[in-house]
């Protein structure tokens, strides 16, 4: 496997999570993630039933799934974010300050 795929956590809305890998450049199509699992198979999941995607190290990150707001002022450059889900859970992340970096989709 290219260098270029990513280890990913897919957290589902209804709690369950998948692990696997996706090529960060085009792991969206046809509105599903596509995800190559840790079984070696590919996944298409329904953007609908995601409720977040955790770009990790290694799989065993499980904190970083528990850890949901930062504990001090981030010092990465980019824009703070505050996201609360209809379920009230709260999570906060940095997105980048140009729109360059940040490809056109329709979450519609």
């Amino acid at each position: 496997m290219p260098s270029t795929h990513k280890k990913v956590i897919v957290r589902k809305h209804d709690r369950d999570s998948i692990s696997g890998f996706v090529a960060p450049a085009n792991f969206v199509a046809e509105g599903k993630l596509e995800l190559l699992n840790t079984s070696g198979n590919v996944v298409a999941i329904d953007l609908k039933e995601i409720k977040a995607v955790y770009f990790v190290r290694e799989f065993s990150d499980t904190d970083l799934m528990l850890r949901k707001t930062f504990t001090t002022r981030p010092r990465t450059e980019g824009l703070w974010v505050r996201l609360k889900f209809k379920d009230s859970e709260v999570i906060e992340g940095i997105l980048p300050t140009t729109s360059r970096k940040i490809p056109p989709k329709d979450f519609s």
